[in-house]
């Protein structure tokens, strides 16, 4: 979502539209509620993007059928955002409803299209 123009993602609800909550991510978590759960994540995010990159991540929390679940809103980052895991990182980005790593010789186009400067 960073890479593209944003969008929603929705934390506790299956594929099949089934709210199914986030009471087993909270167990697995020292606070177990909706704070530790955001602290979590930030934490996550931070290695594995990057701090400048938080401020465009917007985490709400809400009861559906009395279990709740975290509504992710995602902008458009300014620059390009990768992510890192293994000591490599990933290019991604949003086309469609799905995510897909774009092949290397494709992300210097994509960049300079996406972000003119």
């Amino acid at each position: 979502f960073l890479n593209s123009d944003g969008g929603h993602l929705a934390i506790g609800i299956d594929d099949t539209g089934r709210t199914i909550g986030l009471e087993q991510d909270y167990i697995t978590l020292s606070k177990r509620d909706a704070d530790g759960f955001e602290n979590h994540f930030t934490n996550i995010f931070k290695t594995a993007v990057g701090p400048e990159f938080r401020n465009s991540i917007k985490l709400s929390f809400h009861k559906i059928d009395d279990k709740e679940i975290c509504l992710m809103r995602v902008l458009p980052a300014s620059k390009p955002a990768y992510l890192k895991f293994d000591n490599e990182e990933y290019f991604y980005v949003r086309t469609g409803n799905a995510t897909s790593a774009m092949p290397l010789s494709q992300v210097a186009p994509y960049i300079k299209s996406r972000w003119k400067e």
